[in-house]
């Protein structure tokens, strides 16, 4: 189950503990269905024992989606842009 909430620099965040990192590809292909075109894949990728993270550009705003112990799977925003973003995947992702 999604969760919406706010990340600590106050801009919104969905989270889903009941997935892992293995879960992420199958959320990317929700999220490529859903935006067609107007997603693309960013240049940032991190990885480390306990979290794995990539960014995505969505209407050229930069959403960082991945997974921690702590959120489970996660689509994150970066500003107001973004918050709309979220709201957008909020809609269909379930």
């Amino acid at each position: 189950m999604w969760v919406k909430g706010k990340t600590a620099s106050g801009f919104l965040t969905l989270d889903n503990l009941e997935l892992t990192a293995e879960n992420l590809p199958e959320v990317l292909n929700n999220l490529k269905a859903n935006f067609g075109g107007r997603l693309t894949l960013g240049g940032e990728f991190g990885l480390n024992g306990d979290s794995v993270a990539f960014e995505l550009r969505i209407d050229r705003t930069r959403i960082t989606m991945g997974y921690d112990i702590w959120s489970g799977a996660f689509i994150m925003a970066w500003d107001s842009a973004g918050d709309k973003i979220i709201e957008e995947i909020e809609s269909f992702l379930r």
